[in-house]
């Protein structure tokens, strides 16, 4: 696994590239790790790549989404989650 880290003042970010083995759970920890919670275009692009790959996984990748930056469903301020919405309403129609 090829591996490279950057700092924010939220988080550490890990990108890698995981082989074609990669199990379910590597694969929801890769997508999180790339995470920009304070970022808008993230959670739009976020919520597309679960609508285009994992649409049947709607409620929790968004569950799992929100608890990695530290909100409930219920506390996830509006401005993300209808940023997260509309790019898996998109990545559906894909």
């Amino acid at each position: 696994m090829l591996c490279a880290c950057s700092q924010s003042a939220h988080r550490t970010h890990y990108t890698g590239v995981i082989s074609h083995s990669t199990y379910k759970t590597q694969i929801d920890q890769r997508r999180i790790n790339t995470t920009e919670c304070q970022d808008k275009d993230d959670w739009y692009l976020d919520g597309y790549r679960v609508g285009k790959s994992f649409k049947t996984e709607k409620e929790s990748m968004l569950t799992q989404r929100s608890q990695y930056c530290g909100y409930t469903t219920k506390s996830l301020p509006k401005s993300f989650k209808n940023m997260w919405e509309k790019g898996f309403n998109i990545g559906v129609k894909k």
